[in-house]
């Protein structure tokens, strides 16, 4: 959020000319005070509509920001682990399509280790439970802990971990007005393929020499 939604990494000055739109679940833009908290940063919901509008109505310049594993990915977040919910996941590039915008490749190492997630395997209870309420709500009910104030055991202050966001090369796609599950699954491998380059190329570097990334 501190990269995208805020200049205080300096986005501005690394992209000049770039407006970042931070895109959030629909719940989010629909609950009582997690929506006025979304107008005050201008996070928009991340549904069709709400994608093109920023690609198209809003002139040039603009990049909408996405995690596009969305709540079935916060299941899989867990320290030491990078899972990604991807390969299903192919509106995004539908949209690009049609717009003709660029697909930028974006990780961040170190996100997953802010906070501790209770263990919930595939085929658990509590995982389970969690699929469940993910599909009658949308929201996916995550059991996590971090730090306190005073102390290092419990609460809900992320831990003190370094979070390095690195941002690939922009691939440029053509604009087609109405592309075809074909053209969607060829760009959409082209992203995951640039995406893991990416992880491999910077995890070294990163403090994460031994991870794997998971594409699921």
């Amino acid at each position: 959020f501190l990269n995208f939604g805020t200049d205080a990494t300096g986005f501005s000055e690394l992209y000049p000319g770039i407006t970042t739109v931070l895109l959030t679940l629909n719940i989010n833009v629909h609950c009582p005070f997690s929506r006025e908290l979304c107008l005050l940063y201008g996070l928009v919901s991340a549904d069709r509509d709400s994608l093109q509008w920023i690609l198209t109505k809003q002139g040039v310049g603009n990049a909408a920001v996405v995690v596009v594993g969305g709540a079935q990915e916060a299941l899989d977040a867990h320290k030491g682990k990078s899972v990604l919910t991807l390969r299903n996941r192919k509106g995004f590039v539908r949209c690009a399509l049609q717009c003709g915008a660029d697909l930028v490749p974006v990780f961040s190492f170190g996100e997953n280790d802010i906070y501790y997630q209770a263990k919930n395997p595939p085929g658990s209870r509590l995982r389970w439970f969690q699929e469940k309420m993910k599909a009658l709500t949308g929201f996916a009910p995550v059991i996590f802990h971090g730090r306190g104030i005073f102390q290092y055991n419990f609460g809900y202050v992320p831990f003190r971990e370094r979070i390095v966001t690195v941002v690939g090369k922009p691939i440029g796609v053509p604009k087609i007005e109405n592309p075809t599950a074909e053209d969607v699954s060829f760009w959409h491998e082209k992203y995951i393929s640039a995406l893991t380059e990416l992880f491999e190329e910077h995890k070294e570097k990163c403090g994460a020499k031994d991870a794997s990334l998971t594409v699921l």
